[in-house]
């Protein structure tokens, strides 16, 4: 190369930042991965050449998983690229391709990782992850807003919804306290729940949907407003831990 280049290399590499004023290098694949290696969000700011080049692409997704925004489109249909994605950055699956946003296995890697990924089941392309007790039972873990996402069956399947209580008690908050739209707990399978042993009473907060087992105490009452929500909220909490 030339003086030029060579400076402006040792600038990157010092600084990653500097990529951001490639001009005529931002196709050059040894700046930009010298940039990648540092930040893989840098991937923004490198040429279209550069962003379809497996080994820089690869580098910047290893270093931060959502650095698959900034890849090229080939790139987002990469197996290979997605996996290592995900695995950083379980949220980066929102940019991989349809094809990959449907293959159960990178799901799988990138609720693991992030269950927040799991909102990708909005999207068409992943209807049937939908359907899938596995998948939705890895997200809860982490994720208690991920039975929200479930199929309308599992919501009302008894012992799918048994064993994402058992998974994570939070799925109840995952809906508010006060909320009358309690789609994923229907009231026979929640009282059965209830009846059974496997919710406590103190998870019965809605009076005006659920019918409460006995008279709870006066501190356990439905909240009738924010601070009173927050409140009961920590008391089932610590509920939890005692039992």
């Amino acid at each position: 190369m030339n003086d030029k280049y060579d400076e402006f290399l040792e600038r990157v590499k010092k600084d990653w930042h500097s990529i951001e004023c490639a001009g005529s290098y931002a196709n050059n694949v040894d700046i930009a991965m010298a940039a990648v290696e540092q930040n893989g969000l840098a991937l923004r700011y490198a040429g279209p050449k550069v962003k379809d080049t497996l080994s820089v692409v690869l580098t910047a997704v290893k270093n931060k998983g959502l650095a698959l925004q900034y890849a090229s489109e080939t790139m987002r249909s990469n197996r290979l690229v997605v996996l290592m994605a995900v695995r950083q950055d379980g949220r980066a699956i929102k940019y991989a391709s349809d094809w990959l946003k449907a293959d159960t296995s990178i799901m799988m890697e990138a609720v693991k990782n992030d269950g927040t990924a799991i909102e990708v089941l909005e999207e068409d392309c992943c209807a049937e992850h939908r359907h899938n007790k596995q998948l939705i039972l890895l997200a809860i873990k982490t994720n208690p807003n991920a039975i929200g996402y479930a199929d309308f069956e599992l919501k009302h399947d008894y012992e799918f919804m048994k064993k994402a209580y058992l998974t994570n008690p939070e799925i109840v908050d995952a809906f508010t306290l006060r909320s009358r739209e309690r789609t994923f707990l229907k009231r026979d399978v929640f009282n059965r729940m209830v009846e059974e042993g496997v919710v406590p009473f103190y998870e019965l907060v809605n009076t005006d949907e659920y019918e409460l087992i006995k008279q709870a105490e006066s501190e356990r009452t439905v909240p009738k407003n924010d601070e009173d929500d927050a409140r009961f909220r920590q008391m089932r909490k610590d509920a939890r831990q005692t039992q």
